[in-house]
């Protein structure tokens, strides 16, 4: 990638059960050595803890439905009052 000069890059789906809903990447401007076969297994194992946290950022930012519910009955409440 020269607008970087990246030399190696290295890549992986994040997924939320079967849904992609992202991609990381990492990459080196160093011709050799490659990423290790070690480097590979840690940067998988980040990649699961990045969409464990996009979930849950998702999660915090919908409202609940029973929430969500609730708030509707309380504002029809105030409007018939």
């Amino acid at each position: 990638m020269p607008r970087w000069q990246t030399r190696s890059l290295l890549g992986t789906a994040l997924r939320r059960r079967r849904t992609v809903v992202g991609i990381l990447l990492a990459g080196t401007r160093v011709v050799e050595p490659r990423f290790s076969d070690r480097a590979r297994d840690l940067f998988g194992g980040m990649a699961q803890h990045v969409a464990i946290a996009l979930n849950n950022v998702r999660l915090v930012a919908e409202p609940a439905p029973r929430q969500h519910a609730e708030s509707l009955e309380e504002h029809r409440l105030r409007r018939s009052a």
